[in-house]
């Protein structure tokens, strides 16, 4: 089922205890970080594991801790369906994370995707260390400018995220897809629907979500609702 949540708490929804959540740029974009020219420049090098020294002096400049305030690492594509997701299911609790629940975060092995999620850990580290955080899922080749050996790293991921699933009911378990590459948004679509996991997606710029609840056996694909 593909549900669109735009109320307040939803009847039915069950508490995930795994949430698994692709991430992408979007923090180094937040708030006038970055000029138009180097948001140019991240853009041409995002896929690049070895960016030019440019590049580097200014992500480790704009991934300094200092310059983020909370708000800005909860504004972003990941955090920000995190939040909205915990509204409508636990409106209950204070926080952007759900009690009691496991956190991954999935990355490619581009230096500006594990620039960020360096900048997110030592976030988390500091300001929520209650949360529970996995290991991150960083897998070697995972990006889409050069498809060469792009299927070895997609196997890989898709082991990963058996092992990291592997104790938990298909119903325990959300991926949340709005950050990351777009390719990558739609495999990990695929991969919860091949397993059975839900998964949320948040519009930029929207307030509403969609949920999707794959159940098998069933229809392919699963039916959508917009909440």
């Amino acid at each position: 089922m593909l549900r669109s949540i735009c109320g307040n708490e939803r009847e039915g929804i069950d508490m995930p205890k795994l949430i698994i959540s692709t991430v992408g740029t979007t923090l180094l974009k937040v708030r006038g970080v970055v000029s138009a020219d180097e948001e140019q420049l991240l853009t041409k090098h995002a896929n690049d594991m070895h960016p030019p020294e440019t590049l580097r002096a200014l992500l480790h400049n704009v991934a300094d801790d200092a310059r983020y305030t909370s708000m800005d690492i909860l504004q972003t594509a990941e955090f920000a369906t995190l939040q909205l997701y915990r509204t409508k299911v636990a409106p209950q609790h204070a926080h952007w994370y759900l009690p009691g629940a496991r956190y991954l975060f999935v990355g490619t092995d581009t230096y500006t995707s594990k620039m960020v999620l360096a900048t997110f850990r030592r976030f988390l580290n500091a300001q929520f260390p209650q949360v529970s955080i996995g290991q991150d899922i960083v897998v070697r080749g995972l990006q889409v400018q050069n498809t060469h050996g792009l299927d070895t790293a997609l196997r890989e991921l898709y082991d990963t995220l058996n092992r990291a699933t592997e104790a938990y009911d298909a119903s325990d378990v959300l991926c949340n897809i709005s950050g990351g590459f777009k390719f990558i948004s739609g495999w990990m679509q695929a991969y919860a629907v091949h397993k059975g996991f839900a998964t949320v997606y948040t519009f930029e710029g929207s307030q509403a979500m969609v949920l999707s609840e794959p159940r098998f056996p069933g229809n392919f694909p699963p039916p959508l609702e917009y909440i």
